[in-house]
C-alpha cells in the first residue's frame, strides 16, 4: 500500500521522502554554491574570517529555506483560460467529482486552459485541495480516457507526492535538467501509471490516452512544474513503453489470464 492506494505488482514504491531526499540534495548544492560565492567576496574584500563564515552559512540556509518554498508556493493557473458551454463544464465537473471519493479528496479546484494535446497538471490550490489544470484537448478524449487522465493527475497528490515533485522539478530547473528525463522519472511515471490502473474504472483507457500522447509528442507546455504534466517535451518512445507494459501486465488491465 501507498497513501492507501495498493500498487499492483510494485514491490517498493517510490515515496515522498525519497524525492525530497533527492531534491534537497541537488537544491543543497545550489545553496553551498551561493554560500561560497559569499565567502569568497567576503574574503576578498578582507571581511575578519569569522564573520565571513558566519554570513556564508546564513546565505545557504536562507537560500534554501526559499528555494523549498519557490517549489510549493501557491501558483496561478498558466496559459490562456477556456470558456466553457454547459456540456463541457457537466463533463468536467461530474468527472472531477466522480474520482474525488476514489483518492479522498474534497472540492477539486479546476482550470481549463488553451492547448490543443490533451493534457493536464497540478497547481498547490488557495486550499488544501488541488487546482486541477486541464488543457481543452481533453475535451476530445471520451468519458472513460477522460477519467483516466484526471486519475493520473490527481495521483500524485492522493499518494503525497505533488509537492516533493514540485520541488524535484525546481531543483532540476536551477540544474539545467528541466527536460532531461532519466530512471528517476521513468520509475515515477510508470508507478504513477499503476496506481491509475488501480482506481480507474476502466484501466485500458489509460493505455489508448498515453498512446493519444505519444502521436502528439513532442508537447511544449506552460509553466509550473514540468515533473507534473502528464506528457512534457519529447517522450514518444518512453510513452508507447508504458502502453506496451501496461497492457502485457494483466493485473494492470484486470484482464482475466483464463483461456
Amino acid at each position: 500500500m501507498n497513501g492507501g492506494i495498493a500498487l499492483w505488482g510494485l514491490t517498493r514504491p517510490v515515496q515522498a521522502e525519497e524525492l525530497l531526499r533527492g531534491a534537497l540534495l541537488r537544491l543543497g548544492a545550489v545553496a553551498l554554491a551561493a554560500g561560497a560565492i559569499v565567502g569568497v567576496v567576503l574574503g576578498v574584500v578582507g571581511a575578519p574570517r569569522t564573520l565571513a563564515a558566519l554570513l556564508a552559512t546564513a546565505v545557504v540556509v536562507l537560500a534554501l529555506v526559499v528555494l523549498v518554498v519557490a517549489g510549493v508556493r501557491e501558483r496561478r493557473p498558466p496559459g490562456v483560460p477556456v470558456r466553457l458551454d454547459r456540456r463541457e463544464e457537466v463533463l468536467v465537473a461530474t468527472t472531477v467529482e466522480g474520482i474525488e471519493p476514489l483518492l479522498g479528496l474534497g472540492a477539486t479546484q479546476v482550470a481549463v486552459i488553451e492547448g490543443a494535446v490533451p493534457n493536464a497538471t497540478l497547481v498547490p490550490g488557495a486550499r488544501r485541495e488541488p487546482l486541477l489544470v486541464l488543457t481543452r484537448g481533453v475535451l476530445e478524449l471520451d468519458p472513460l480516457e477522460l477519467e483516466a487522465l484526471v486519475v493520473r493527475t490527481l495521483v500524485p497528490w492522493r499518494l503525497g507526492l505533488a509537492r516533493a515533485m514540485a520541488i524535484a522539478d525546481l531543483a532540476d530547473r536551477l540544474l539545467g535538467r528541466r527536460t532531461r528525463r532519466d530512471d528517476r522519472h521513468r520509475r515515477l511515471a510508470w508507478e504513477l501509471d499503476v496506481a491509475t490502473c488501480s482506481l480507474t474504472r476502466y484501466p485500458p483507457a489509460l493505455v489508448s490516452v498515453l498512446r493519444r500522447l505519444a502521436e502528439a509528442s513532442p508537447v511544449e507546455v506552460p509553466g509550473l512544474s514540468w515533473w507534473l504534466w502528464t506528457v512534457a517535451g519529447d517522450q514518444r518512445a518512453e510513452l508507447e513503453a508504458r502502453a506496451d507494459a501496461l497492457e502485457d501486465e494483466p493485473w494492470a488491465t484486470r484482464r482475466s489470464t483464463s483461456v
